[in-house]
């Protein structure tokens, strides 16, 4: 966002060569400004992308991890869903749930593609996660997204996974002021 040159100061870059690290201050920003409905679109546009790239990951893992038995996933499930009520714990507990699996069906160019995005994750849900109940279905979600990828279920896995998000993303929105849920 910001690029620093020995001698000549500061300056913001466009927004078109900005990374994902850009997007928790981003929202910080303007949830501090009280700002317009840019913020709302930023944050829809953000769980559309999650939910694109997390759905198409699990997918192709599906037929990696047939026969597989994913109790490393299964843990930190169980760990994320203890500390449900301390969200900044259940948030990255939560987040080492899709890369032990991907790393468990090889998908290392995918796991890495995630770890990439995982700081801005955190930072986000930092932010709009403040107040944040968790979906009370998900330990059951998850648990039936892990057993779909075991059988090696595409289509199983991938629609547990996207009525969780959806679950999920009503429960960030409501975190919202009103004007930016549309």
């Amino acid at each position: 966002i910001i690029d620093t040159r020995h001698g000549s100061g500061a300056t913001v870059q466009p927004r078109r060569h900005w990374t994902a690290l850009g997007l928790g201050p981003t929202l910080a920003r303007g949830l501090q400004a009280d700002g317009d409905g840019a913020v709302g679109s930023l944050v829809r546009d953000a769980m559309d992308l999650r939910r694109a790239l997390l759905l198409e990951m699990l997918g192709r893992a599906a037929r990696a991890l047939e026969g597989q038995r994913l109790d490393g996933p299964r843990q930190w499930v169980e760990r994320a869903w203890a500390c449900r009520e301390d969200l900044p714990a259940f948030f990255v507990a939560d987040r080492e749930v899709i890369p032990f699996t991907l790393e468990a069906a090889g998908m290392l160019a995918s796991l890495w593609t995630l770890n990439a995005l995982a700081d801005s994750y955190l930072d986000v849900m930092a932010v709009v996660g403040a107040g944040l109940v968790v979906p009370p279905g998900y330990r059951d979600d998850h648990e039936a997204v892990l057993q779909a990828l075991e059988r090696g279920e595409p289509a199983g896995a991938q629609a547990r996974f996207d009525g969780y998000l959806m679950a999920l993303d009503a429960a960030i929105l409501r975190c919202l002021p009103s004007r930016w849920r549309r």
